[in-house]
């Protein structure tokens, strides 16, 4: 017996770039999405070329929060704002200046 299953396949969509430091990556960074409607959280940490992806959030409008260590140890912090399309993801490409810092 020869059963045919049907598999449709879709674009992922979320949020995805590259954290950097003056413009060297930034390494396990934690990025926190936050939905604007209300949603529970979704967690991304970036890969040591500074690429980050979190995948399979609904679309709409989200706040990102970034925290990570600077090349000299010390805290970096950023949000930024980003809109998920259906079916496609946000590109956001950030660049932490060494000034937006915090001490620990």
């Amino acid at each position: 017996m020869k059963t045919e299953v049907s598999i449709e396949l879709t674009a992922g969509q979320g949020i995805r770039g590259a954290l950097r430091c003056d413009g060297g990556p930034i390494s396990g960074a934690r990025i926190t999405a936050v939905s604007a409607s209300g949603g529970p959280e979704s967690f991304g940490t970036s890969a040591p070329d500074g690429f980050y992806e979190i995948s399979g959030l609904p679309a709409g409008d989200y706040e990102l929060a970034i925290e990570a260590r600077g090349p000299a140890g010390e805290t970096l912090e950023r949000s930024v704002r980003a809109t998920v399309a259906d079916g496609a993801f946000a590109e956001v490409e950030i660049d932490i200046p060494v000034g937006l810092t915090r001490t620990r």
